[in-house]
């Protein structure tokens, strides 16, 4: 059957060449066959399947039987998305919130692809907007906004429950992200009674583990001196560390800190060095600055001083 296809194409369906493809691949009832495979996968891909576009995505960037190819990869992953599959919606999401392969973070373009995949009901696509709405990650802080993003992913924010014990547990066993949510559930009151102490204990524990929204949030406790001894040395050494991750809101902490000196220091340099790292993830205020400051966004700063 799959020679008559191949010598017809006309004859199956974008669904039939799936199939065949993933027989090949997996050794569904055919010998595995890598090359044939592949060669089903894009007659699939080619015909609008989105599936096939999935596949072929994470068979060109894990190299899975062909060369690795990112430019090949995202070409797929971006017709999958763009035809409205969740999961290729929320893989190129974290792909623009990571900068890979696109050589920068873009946080707007991965909100986007967030809420597109949230919008059809992937619960990790909710979960991640829902930490972006609690904390004000690259958006304006919005409770409300996360507490319906919390439940459509089928959570509780009315009190403590199966879920929250389930991410408490894993808050204990080490996961990082765990940890921050519930640091971030004592500050702001989710499903828990506030205690600062606790708060600053689990952003602690995820920010040992290099988790960068952790670490600005112990920077700003720091800073306000809520839950723990106000100590601005403290802070900057957080927000340097998140901001050094790309992390927006740490970076426009330390803009402010080294360009105005509201937290006691000056350093234009510094300011620059930051201005221009925001810059590089797209944010029109610090592109806008380097230009006040009579610097090219587009080259490196330091050259011009």
């Amino acid at each position: 059957m799959a020679d008559i296809f191949l010598k017809d194409p006309e004859k199956a369906s974008h669904e039939e060449f799936f199939e065949l493809a993933e027989a090949y691949h997996f050794g569904k009832n055919l010998p595995v066959d890598y090359e044939k495979a592949l060669e089903f996968y894009h007659l699939s891909a080619d015909r609008g399947h989105t599936g096939a576009q999935f596949r072929l995505y994470d068979v060109y960037f894990e190299g899975k039987f062909v060369r690795a190819d990112l430019q090949e990869s995202f070409k797929w992953l971006f017709k999958a998305a763009s035809s409205d599959l969740p999961e290729a919606q929320l893989a190129l999401a974290r792909a623009y919130e990571s900068g890979q392969p696109f050589g920068e973070k873009k946080f707007s373009e991965a909100l986007g692809w967030f809420t597109k995949a949230a919008d059809q009901g992937n619960s990790q696509a909710q979960l991640k907007l829902f930490e972006r709405y609690l904390h004000g990650h690259g958006v304006d802080k919005d409770l409300d906004k996360a507490a319906e993003y919390w439940r459509l992913a089928g959570h509780r924010v009315d009190g403590p429950d199966q879920d929250l014990e389930f991410i408490r547990m894993a808050a204990d066993q080490g996961d990082r992200l765990s940890q921050r949510l519930m640091g971030s559930f004592y500050a702001r009151v989710v499903g828990v009674e506030k205690d600062l102490a606790q708060a600053i204990k689990f952003w602690r524990l995820a920010a040992d583990q290099g988790d960068s929204l952790a670490q600005y949030n112990l920077a700003m406790a720091y800073f306000n001196g809520l839950g723990v001894e106000k100590n601005i040395d403290q802070a900057l050494i957080h927000c340097r560390l998140a901001a050094d991750q790309g992390d927006p809101l740490a970076v426009f902490e330390l803009i402010d800190f080294y360009e105005k000196g509201f937290w006691g220091q000056k350093d234009r340099d510094l300011a620059v060095r930051y201005f221009k790292k925001a810059a590089k993830q797209g944010y029109q205020r610090a592109k806008e600055k380097l230009l006040e400051m009579g610097l090219d966004p587009g080259k490196d700063p330091r050259a011009s001083n």
